[in-house]
């Protein structure tokens, strides 16, 4: 049976959708650990839940993603949780009880696990495996993190799900996306901009999200002998978004040359800078 520990990251929450996200697993989970990236209000936040199953930790300054992550896992181990749930703040689930049910049964892979957050897939099988998983959502056994080592605190923010992926691979742990699960995960800013006779979405990330996001992911496919599928990806990446950063956003050079910079930076290996 599985005993669930969840850790959800909190950094300027919006109230009523982080409620909302916490109400679409609290019932399948035993304790849910709340994060705080930034100062929160957790008085309005905890409203309904039982007092005894939510706690705040974290001082209110912005710790990035690895060290709340590492921080729950060591919970999660010293409280004999079997599984560890991480969830971004503005996610809600769509099948969790059927998500948990697959994953507990036993013909079950042994494995990480994800639902989809991308669009709702229809697949044979109950597991596909992926080197593409987001950290919203994953389920984690406690005994992987300790094989290891729990989540890596050279980076930041950015590139913390991709990087943990391989890590697990590189030690033979495969990830799996569940199916008949739904993640609706908020990605940006996202926009559709007329263009000719194209709607293009864009994201609308800051100059320095964009130079995270591409060094960070570049220094990964370095990190690790087998980022194939990454490679494909980082290229795409590349290909469309300059394009439509170029036609459809705000500040195009500062995020152009960010994105430019942050290639240059990933092959040097530079670690991120945490204040």
């Amino acid at each position: 049976m599985m005993n669930i520990l969840s850790v959800i990251v909190a950094y300027n929450p919006e109230v009523d959708l982080l409620r909302k996200n916490i109400s679409a697993f609290y019932p399948y989970v035993q304790k849910v650990l709340i994060w705080r990236n930034s100062p929160v209000d957790e008085k309005v936040i905890a409203e309904g839940f039982d007092p005894a199953k939510i706690e705040f930790c974290g001082e209110g300054v912005n710790k990035g993603l690895p060290k709340p992550l590492n921080f729950a896992w060591r919970k999660a181990k010293e409280g004999g949780f079997t599984h560890l749930l991480t969830m971004d703040q503005d996610s809600v689930w769509e099948g969790f009880q059927t998500y948990i049910d697959k994953i507990s049964s036993p013909d079950a892979p042994y494995g990480i696990y994800g639902p989809s957050a991308w669009e709702e897939l229809s697949f044979e099988g109950s597991f596909v495996p992926t080197e593409m998983m987001i950290t919203s959502g994953m389920l984690i056994p406690v005994d992987v993190l300790e094989k290891v080592g729990g989540w890596s605190e050279d980076f930041f923010l950015d590139a913390v799900d991709t990087d943990f992926v391989y890590k697990c691979r590189a030690a033979g742990i495969n990830a799996y996306i569940v199916s008949d699960c739904f993640l609706h995960q908020k990605f940006g800013n996202v926009q559709h901009v007329k263009f000719l006779k194209w709607n293009i979405g864009v994201m609308n990330y800051g100059p320095e999200r964009l130079y995270g996001i591409f060094k960070n992911h570049r220094i990964i496919i370095d990190r690790y002998p087998d980022t194939r599928e990454l490679k494909k990806r980082y290229r795409r990446m590349l290909r469309r978004r300059i394009p439509r950063i170029l036609i459809a956003e705000k500040e195009p050079i500062r995020k152009v040359c960010a994105i430019l910079r942050g290639v240059r930076d990933g092959r040097r290996h530079l670690p991120d800078k945490v204040e």
